[in-house]
């Protein structure tokens, strides 16, 4: 399956600048991907939506100037493309943390008069692409929470009780709070920190057999495990960080991670 890319931009000199930018990197870098609407109507993409079961990149403008707007349609998408890549494209520069707080989990916000406008809609473009690819190839559990507090990274702000879903292959490792009894942090690529109220066990039984638990307080993605020390009881992850291995633990830890070497040696 090849993953579809839905413009929604009521202006249409913006619309068919976008869609040439989109077309043309498409082309130029031979992803398997196509833009099937591109429409200045939400009706459009979510007609089409109940009529096709699929996982989309959505460049979406923020002021549709119609009944809804970027966001409440983000909003509706999810509805029927629950991994869907939502990308807010608009020429408001003063709403990006008012749409944040609010909004459906985004992977980017571009207002139109940034300096770096294509290269980001590129990076948007091969970003989802990538994701696409791994959880097509490896499937993964899909993880939903409810945050238990207010989340800020460079890209945007996510505000407490707002609702995301993320990809198990997007998680790096999950940790339980000391400080907050039942709640955990969920440690992610490049998107930040979330915290959730929800215990260890509960989101390990939903993540499945693509993480194991390497200490009381923490289970990991194997996949993301760079090398592990035994005699210091340390696992050293991709993204730098570094997590003890607890003592009951260690035994089986040594024995996924040497079993991954063997299945890749061959």
């Amino acid at each position: 399956m090849m993953l579809n890319v839905f413009i929604c931009e009521d202006h249409i000199k913006c619309r068919e600048s976008l869609t040439a930018l989109v077309d043309a990197h498409i082309k130029t870098n031979g992803l398997c991907m196509h833009t099937p609407i591109s429409t200045p109507s939400p009706k459009d993409i979510l007609a089409h939506l109940q009529l096709n079961k699929a996982t989309g990149l959505y460049f979406l403008d923020l002021d549709l100037s119609c009944d809804i707007n970027g966001f409440q349609l983000a909003t509706k998408i999810r509805e029927y493309d629950s991994r869907a890549f939502i990308v807010i494209v608009t020429g408001d520069t003063k709403s990006y943390m008012g749409t944040f707080r609010h909004a459906t989990e985004a992977l980017d916000y571009i207002t139109k008069d940034s300096l770096d406008f294509d290269e980001r809609i590129k990076k948007c473009i091969n970003t989802a692409n990538d994701r696409y690819i791994l959880n097509s190839t490896t499937p993964s559990a899909i993880l939903t929470i409810k945050l238990a507090e207010d989340m800020k990274n460079t890209s945007r702000y996510l505000s407490k009780g707002h609702i995301i879903t993320l990809f198990g292959t997007d998680i790096i490792y999950v940790e339980s709070l000391i400080t907050k009894p039942h709640h955990v942090c969920i440690f992610t690529h490049g998107d930040g920190e979330y915290v959730t109220r929800m215990t260890l066990k509960d989101v390990a039984n939903q993540l499945g057999e693509t993480f194991i638990q390497c200490n009381k307080s923490c289970i990991i993605n194997i996949k993301m495990i760079f090398s592990v020390d035994s005699k210091n009881r340390i696992l050293n992850i991709r993204n730098g960080h570094k997590v003890e291995i607890g003592r009951r633990q260690l035994k089986n830890v040594v024995s996924v991670i040497n079993s991954i070497h063997k299945a890749n040696s061959k």
